[in-house]
């Protein structure tokens, strides 16, 4: 593993070398942080998914990389603070073996309330080669500490 920083931009590089043959994978990550914003990158790249151990990164449940046909996989995230709400952007694509890209597309956007509570709102898209896994979900949470 390769980490570190330089000129603001945070990395990592992680090689996985398997003594089993076609097992082993690459990931990387790189962020900027410029005037409240953070823009992180991540790629994964495998011999086969099965082999992925983490899905850290701006991945997050809707790429999961741990299923056996996922190859290779890239994502992009904005980050920052807008008008007093926490707002996140990600998008990615993830490959199967069979060559099929399916992506998706998350916004988050937080708020503390006077009261406490956190005020979350959520909405994701995927978009899968196969139609019938299509999904656009959206969430409004209230979550409260005690």
């Amino acid at each position: 593993m390769v980490s570190g920083e330089l000129a603001g931009v945070t990395y990592r590089f992680d090689h996985y070398d398997s003594d089993t043959a076609d097992a082993d994978a690459d990931y990387a990550t790189a962020s900027y942080a410029i005037n409240g914003v953070t823009i992180t990158g991540v790629h994964a790249k495998a011999n086969t998914g099965d082999v992925f151990t983490e899905t850290d990164g701006v991945f997050g449940t809707e790429m999961t990389l741990e299923e056996g046909d996922v190859e290779e996989a890239s994502a992009i995230k904005v980050a920052g603070n807008l008008a007093g709400n926490a707002v996140s952007i990600q998008a990615g694509v993830r490959k199967e073996s069979s060559g099929e890209d399916n992506d998706f597309t998350k916004l988050v956007v937080s708020r503390a309330l006077a009261s406490g509570v956190n005020a979350i709102g959520t909405y994701i898209t995927t978009d899968d080669v196969n139609a019938t896994t299509d999904r656009n979900i959206f969430k409004a949470e209230l979550n409260v500490s005690f």
